[in-house]
């Protein structure tokens, strides 16, 4: 009977937390409303001192945030296992050796590219908890120009499998993520013939995209990990991320980067494009 009180729990915490990133994702104002309530904040995250109306610069919102998103939905990025990105747009390379540069494909009016990265939602998963929280969610928004998005992978360990029955949930310790070398980099479109891009480190992507069935975000692409592959191992995370400035590397504003969270789930949101 405890063997399976415990699966029963362990089942319902993933429930929960599939059923949050959804909702979060499907409607970041709602589910960024888990938490509000709870002293104290997220790790490196202060509470934000400015209202949502009257943003005039890189500012972090919490809870009832009351936002305008452009008219393609965000795209979705979730790091536990492998990265599974989930886009409006296919996405194509030239590249037949790392790094691999991503561009978008198909495109038949501007209208439909990705433009300036304009704000990213962290969902932050924790274990053991954080501030008496298991999860956290924040909008980074106000970003300036030409903002980029950091991704760092965090290898599991060890290199090979534990034995059978051995809780397998230990990852690299990463002293320095290093700094101008990210394994994800993502630059959106401000356009006159600067287009968005997605820079990969280790590995290309499917050739091919799995559709995800959700009209508006219709593709899926998987960066699998790779035990052949050092910088990918068996299974990784994200271990970091920053928002970084046009100069690749200088993090926008205090506090727009985190690391150490068991998982993340990633939602950049894109302005319009203004260009040809």
């Amino acid at each position: 009977m405890e063997d399976q009180a415990t699966q029963i729990d362990k089942t319902s915490r993933r429930n929960f937390t599939k059923s949050m990133f959804a909702a979060a994702v499907a409607a970041p104002l709602a589910a960024s409303m888990v938490g509000c309530k709870a002293p104290g904040d997220q790790a490196n995250v202060p509470t934000p001192t400015a209202s949502s109306e009257t943003l005039t610069g890189p500012t972090i919102v919490k809870c009832a945030a009351k936002l305008t998103e452009e008219h393609i939905p965000p795209m979705t990025i979730d790091g536990s296992g492998s990265l599974r990105i989930e886009l409006s747009n296919k996405l194509k390379t030239g590249d037949s050796a790392s790094p691999f540069i991503y561009i978008e494909d198909g495109i038949r009016v501007p209208n439909e590219r990705y433009g300036e990265l304009e704000s990213v939602l962290i969902i932050s998963e924790f274990f053991p908890k954080v501030n008496n929280q298991f999860m956290s969610i924040a909008n980074y928004v106000g970003l300036p120009a030409e903002s980029q998005l950091l991704l760092w992978y965090q290898k599991i360990f060890p290199a090979d499998a534990p034995g059978t029955g051995v809780a397998d949930v230990l990852f690299e310790t990463v002293a320095t993520y290093p700094p101008n070398d990210p394994d994800v980099r993502i630059i959106g479109g401000p356009g006159n013939g600067r287009y968005f891009k997605m820079i990969l480190k280790h590995k290309a992507l499917p050739a091919t995209p799995d559709p995800t069935h959700k009209d508006g975000r219709q593709w899926r692409y998987t960066h699998q990990a790779d035990p052949n592959i050092p910088g990918l191992g068996r299974h990784f995370r994200i271990g970091q991320w920053k928002i970084v400035g046009s100069d690749g590397v200088t993090v926008v504003a205090p506090n727009f980067e985190g690391r150490g969270a068991l998982d993340y789930r990633i939602c950049p949101t894109f302005e319009d494009f203004h260009g040809t």
